[in-house]
């Protein structure tokens, strides 16, 4: 009887442990789709620019989507990219990680990952992130989202699922 309580009690902390990550919820902005973990909550704190914007203070999780119009003139994702993430590139301790061009949701789309410390934050204060540009047929739409780097392991998956879940409306 002992034996079958505590196969009980094990169960249940499972289940209990594992419900946080496989919740998820979709957020809709006027143009674009986002699924998200159900932990995370909408914020206005983290880009005035952002048309979703998503954290969880506790998690230390952070995603923001921003919607910008079509330039008249064709740029190309790689140089739109470099564009908007220019100022990581000027902070001391940015590494790129990787970047690789795709198509989702019938978007081109450029995926790039990174760490990064914010100015005069402590070397553990060092972030992940991962960002997507996609061009959609009117928009070009940007997904960054971050986690603390030692908590890497842990979050990368779920940025994963974010970032490339992003699809036009």
């Amino acid at each position: 009887m002992i034996k079958a309580m505590r196969i009980f009690t094990f169960l249940v902390a499972l289940g209990v442990l594992g419900c946080g990550e496989s919740a998820w919820q979709r957020a809709k902005s006027d143009h674009a789709r986002l699924e998200l973990p159900a932990y995370l909550e909408p914020t206005s704190e983290l880009n005035p620019a952002g048309s979703l914007q998503f954290q969880s203070s506790v998690r230390e999780v952070y995603v923001v989507l921003i919607e910008d119009e079509l330039p008249p003139v064709e740029i190309s994702l790689p140089a739109y990219a470099d564009l908007v993430t220019r100022d990581y590139h000027d902070l001391e301790h940015f590494e790129l990680l990787g970047q690789e061009e795709m198509t989702m949701s019938s978007m081109p789309a450029l995926r790039r990952s990174w760490t990064v410390n914010a100015p005069g934050s402590e070397p553990s204060a060092t972030m992940y992130c991962q960002f997507l540009a996609a061009a959609g047929t009117a928009r070009l739409f940007q997904v960054t989202a971050c986690c603390p780097e030692d908590e890497r392991d842990t979050y990368e998956p779920v940025l994963d699922r974010i970032v490339l879940s992003l699809s036009e409306r």
